[in-house]
C-alpha cells in the first residue's frame, strides 16, 4: 500500500495527546470541499496518527491505496486532545495517484494464467475495493522445471515457494532448488483496501525453460489450503556441518520426534556459510519423517544445513544426516 506525505502544523504539542517522551497522538480527517467526510475507496476518511517530534511541524505518512485517482481541494483537518481542532490552519491539499501498479491486473476471483500465454517470470496483482475483507484462494501448478512464486500483501511477502519443483535434480546449479508437490494451494484474507500480489520466477533455477499455471478464485478449490497470515513464527537454526565425501549429495532423512509442519532448508558451503545470504528451499511434503535432498554437489567439501520451521515458534533439529 502506497504512503502519502502530509505535511502537519499545530499550534502546540501540548494540543495533541502524548503517549511517550516527543510522541503524539492524533486524529486526522480527509474531507471534501463541502466540508464532508471524503468517502473514498483510496484514501481513508480517518486516520489515527502518531509521530515522533519536538517540532510543531511534522511529516505523517497515510496508507493510500494503490491506483489512479485525482481528488482537488481536500481539506486535512486534525483533531487533538478530547477531539478539538489543534492547527493553526487547515490544510487543503490535492491528492494524485496516477502511477498504478507494476504487473497486470487480473480478477482474483475468476483468473487463469499459465507460461505458455505470457512466457515465464511475470506479475499479477488486485486491490480489495469491496467494502469487506475478501478470501482470495489459488492452486500453484509447476513442472518439468523449477519456479518460484511469491504472494504479497502491500509488498510484504506473506508466502514464498522459493525455487522448487517436482525434478529438483534439474537445477543449475545444483543444490539451488528443492522439491514440491506440481500443485499446491493457499489462502489469504485480503484486508479492505489492501493489494494481494502474486510474482512469478519461471525458471528460477535457469534450467533453460518453464511450465507453470496460476489460478485465483474467491472460493476454495476442492484440495484444502494452507492458510498463510503474514505472522508466522519464523526460527533459525544451524544444525550441522559435515564432508559431502565422494556421494556429492546430502540427504536429511529423518526428524526428532516425527515432528510435522512446513520446513524450509538452506545449504551453503562451510567455509562461506552465511545466514543472511541463504536461500530457502521449501519442504511440502505432508510425511513427518519427509526431509531435504541435495544433489550435484561437489565431492569433499564441507557444507553447513540450516532449517527454519515456519510455523511452530519453538527450533528442532535432525536426529541423522547421511552424506
Amino acid at each position: 500500500m502506497k504512503k502519502l506525505k502530509v505535511m502537519i502544523t499545530v499550534t502546540s504539542l501540548s494540543d495533541l495527546v502524548p503517549v511517550g517522551p516527543d510522541q503524539y497522538a492524533f486524529t486526522v480527517l480527509f474531507l471534501d470541499s463541502q466540508g464532508l467526510a471524503l468517502s473514498s475507496p483510496y484514501v481513508p476518511d480517518v486516520f489515527d496518527a502518531v509521530v515522533q517530534t519536538s517540532s510543531v511541524s511534522f511529516v505523517i505518512e497515510v496508507p493510500i491505496v494503490e491506483a489512479s485517482y485525482t481528488y482537488n481541494d481536500v481539506t486535512v483537518r486534525v483533531l487533538g486532545n478530547q477531539g478539538a481542532d489543534c492547527c493553526k490552519n487547515e490544510m487543503v491539499i490535492d491528492i494524485v495517484n496516477d502511477e498504478p501498479p507494476t504487473g497486470e491486473l487480473i480478477d482474483v476471483c475468476s483468473s487463469n494464467n499459465s507460461a505458455d500465454g505470457i512466457g515465464g517470470t511475470h506479475t499479477f496483482y488486485w486491490t480489495n475495493n469491496t467494502p469487506a475483507q475478501q478470501d482470495v484462494y489459488w492452486e500453484w501448478y509447476t513442472s518439468a522445471y523449477p519456479d518460484r512464486l511469491q504472494v504479497m500483501i502491500d509488498g510484504e511477502v506473506w508466502h514464498d515457494t522459493h525455487c522448487a519443483g517436482p525434478q529438483p535434480n534439474t537445477c543449475v546449479p545444483p543444490g539451488k532448488c528443492c522439491y514440491q508437490e506440481e500443485s499446491t494451494y493457499g489462502r489469504i484474507d485480503v484486508p479492505v483496501g489492501s493489494m494481494i500480489t502474486f510474482q512469478l520466477d519461471g525458471d528460477c533455477s535457469n534450467t533453460g525453460g518453464t511450465v507453470w499455471n496460476l489460478k485465483t478464485l474467491c472460493a476454495p478449490f476442492a484440495q484444502p489450503p494452507v492458510i498463510y497470515d503474514g505472522s508466522a513464527a519464523v526460527c533459525t537454526i544451524q544444525i550441522l556441518d559435515f564432508d559431502t565425501l565422494s556421494a556429492g549429495a546430502i540427504y536429511i532423512n529423518k526428524w526428532t520426534g516425527g515432528l510435522s509442519g512446513e520446513y524450509e532448508f538452506a545449504c551453503q558451503a562451510e567455509a562461506l556459510a552465511d545466514i543472511a545470504t541463504a536461500i530457502w528451499m521449501q519442504d511440502n511434503s505432508s510425511d513427518p519423517g519427509a526431509g531435504m535432498f541435495f544433489g550435484g554437489l561437489p565431492s569433499g567439501v564441507e557444507y553447513r544445513v540450516w532449517i527454519r520451521d515456519k510455523v511452530n515458534p519453538s527450533c528442532f533439529s535432525f536426529i541423522n544426516a547421511i552424506p
